[in-house]
């Protein structure tokens, strides 16, 4: 696998061989020195842990404004970042954290139980994995509804690239993102971008009349009425935890139960041993994250890890290559419960570092512990094929996955 053949299948990104495993692309990166220099481009590919660390770990030299969310706290940078990110964060406290979710634990425990009874084959993905962040982002929002089919139409939206659209610049989708949806007529990916603004806009006006809306409503709210934010930024931070809270933990959820499923030895050991559930959560996330890579632009010349990079080179910080540097983990190709260190990188580095890793942290643990106790085993049906992983590899993980499931008794 020479560094042509790495070139384009990195380049590409939505090949076959890369969609439906990756690592092996990123472990010759990393065997050959983890740099790939696309000149013609001028964009460099970085592997190597340490590298990785040092371009997410400097937002003033290296820019996130070419991700496709330029207005949100994802794509800005230096005092609207600070600025942006110093409001959200209380959100996203621990103590905060316990106090909104509490009824976490019970909402698993439901969709665990439902899948537990279920006596045919089922997606894993559309029964649970996306039920549960769906519904604790309408909580954030102060939404009891069930909006499943609706927040995962809209992050699809507002995750897709527009370069991969069509000639027209507007993909037609179908609104059945999810099974289970009763909308079966075409849409464009800009009707859905405007279906979720509209939401959030009717949101965030009920929480301006409202004192019992969804706790991040609040506190963006109560920086929109002190002058620290404007009503814009209440719509681009919507559209920015839309694809966060729900995208991530979905994919994180379908990642373990694909990992479980080839390794029942783990969840044999997994679900006997609840101490198991945090490294077990840790590892999953290290071995396969569903960000798989960042994008970022130098804005001047600057030098990492002894090589020179120019000023206006597109650079792409392959977290998912990072995580496997066998500098930095043993048997780093291995998932290993007992890992005594995992310092990965899959909520990010730096500046830019995932302000709800703690959130969907808490929610894995609860998934994993509720369907501890209510599944007994599984197994996978359907052999998974590239077209499963067809979707944005920078956000990686089966859209479906068919289980067979037997009751915890």
């Amino acid at each position: 696998m020479g560094a042509d053949y790495l070139m384009n299948l990195f380049n590409d990104f939505s090949g076959d061989e890369l969609l439906l495993n990756p690592y092996p692309a990123y472990s010759q990166l990393l065997e050959s020195g983890g740099v790939l220099h696309d000149e013609t481009n001028n964009r460099i590919y970085l592997g190597r842990y340490d590298d990785v660390r040092a371009v997410l770990g400097n937002a003033t030299q290296f820019s996130s404004s070419n991700n496709g969310l330029n207005q949100t706290m994802l794509g800005s940078g230096g005092s609207s970042h600070s600025r942006l990110r110093s409001v959200l964060q209380p959100a996203f406290q621990p103590g905060v954290l316990a106090r909104e979710l509490t009824r976490l634990n019970e909402l698993t425990d439901m969709h665990a139980r439902n899948l537990s009874q279920m006596s045919e084959p089922c997606d894993f993905v559309d029964a649970f994995a996306a039920r549960i962040p769906t519904m604790v982002l309408s909580w954030m929002f102060g939404d009891e509804k069930d909006r499943c089919n609706d927040y995962g139409n809209w992050s699809w939206a507002l995750k897709k690239s527009p370069a991969t659209e069509d000639d027209q610049g507007k993909q037609c989708v179908s609104q059945e993102y999810l099974p289970g949806s009763e909308q079966q007529h075409p849409v464009t990916r800009e009707q859905l971008i405007d279906e979720c603004k509209a939401y959030l806009d009717e949101t965030f006006q009920n929480a301006l009349e409202s004192s019992t809306s969804g706790w991040v409503a609040r506190i963006l709210i109560d920086a929109y009425r002190d002058g620290r934010v404007v009503y814009q930024d209440l719509i681009e931070t919507g559209l920015l935890l839309m694809v966060g809270a729900h995208e991530t933990t979905t994919k994180s959820l379908t990642n373990a139960m694909v990992i479980l499923a080839g390794r029942q030895d783990i969840w044999e050991r997994v679900r006997e041993d609840e101490d198991l559930v945090k490294p077990f959560i840790e590892e999953v996330f290290r071995f396969d994250p569903p960000v798989q890579r960042r994008p970022r632009l130098a804005v001047e010349d600057v030098r990492i890890g002894g090589l020179e990079i120019t000023a206006g080179t597109h650079v792409v910080a392959l977290i998912a290559a990072a995580n496997r540097d066998p500098g930095v983990f043993e048997d780093a190709d291995e998932f290993l419960l007992n890992r005594e260190r995992n310092p990965h990188v899959s909520f990010g580095f730096g500046p830019h570092v995932c302000l709800g890793m703690q959130l969907a942290r808490i929610e894995m643990i609860s998934s994993i512990n509720s369907l501890r106790r209510h599944i007994g085993s599984f197994r996978q049906v359907r052999k998974l094929t590239a077209d499963d992983y067809r979707d944005v590899l920078s956000l990686r993980s089966p859209k479906q996955l068919w289980l067979e499931l037997t009751h915890q008794d």
